[in-house]
């Protein structure tokens, strides 16, 4: 395994491209990760960043690695490339935007202002994925949340009373069952001053960010950091 780390001024001409995003003010850091194993045939590399998609078998892998990679870059509004060929190893090169320092500073003073969300909010956690659940888990107790956590919508509808809650954080495609906006449909339509932060991994959902919207819900993009969800959360709360 080789890694590798230095600067750039542009992203490679093919891919920037192809991405459609803007230059970077300040440049780039582009970040290598390298090895010399099998490498991957071309099938496999155009699926490598959907979210689930795995080559592992059942029970050994979540198909969550490199899509968390591609989600953590696209927030980052930087690009991320792929180079594999059978026999030839893998490398994946993360560009990341360098920032000015006058935005560094002030997306910190946003960060601390967002994360000043009032002690002991009620919240109603649905994720179906135990890991991403318990970190989800923990960002939002890290905020002096009170967290219900549950694996399916059909489990968050059982508890009683919806009034208990005054944030409701849901996954959007949750793997069994009824989908997470419709679970919110149903519980604002019970109770309509829940503020809602709904949560996807995928990144061409045009019918869910419209409704969103249209609903003043927060959509937030997975994976997201822990200040991306005190953000998310305290803007959720204002749109209510």
């Amino acid at each position: 395994m080789r890694f590798s780390c230095r600067a750039c001024d542009t992203l490679p001409p093919g891919a920037a491209r192809e991405s459609g995003l803007p230059a970077a003010e300040a440049g780039y850091v582009a970040i290598a990760v390298s090895d010399s194993g099998v490498g991957m045939p071309e099938s496999v590399r155009e699926r490598a960043f959907e979210p689930f998609f795995t080559t592992k078998p059942a029970g050994r892998g979540t198909g969550l690695g490199l899509s968390t990679v591609y989600g953590f870059v696209a927030q980052s509004q930087g690009l991320v490339t792929l180079d594999s060929a059978p026999g030839e190893g893998t490398t994946v090169t993360l560009y990341i935007p360098c920032v000015p320092v006058a935005t560094a500073a002030a997306v910190t003073e946003t960060v601390q202002c967002a994360a000043a969300l009032p002690a002991g909010l009620k919240a109603l956690l649905v994720e179906d994925d135990a890991e991403v659940r318990e970190v989800m888990r923990n960002f939002l107790l890290s905020f002096g949340c009170e967290v219900t956590a549950c694996s399916s919508a059909e489990q968050a509808l059982l508890l009683t009373p919806p009034a208990a809650f005054e944030l409701l954080v849901s996954d959007v495609v949750l793997r069994a069952g009824m989908r997470g906006t419709e679970l919110v449909r149903r519980t604002v339509s019970r109770w309509p001053g829940l503020a809602v932060v709904l949560m996807t991994g995928y990144f061409n959902q045009p019918g869910t960010a419209q409704d969103a919207h249209r609903h003043a819900w927060r959509l937030l993009q997975k994976p997201c950091s822990r200040e991306q969800l005190a953000q998310a959360a305290a803007q959720a709360l204002q749109r209510r």
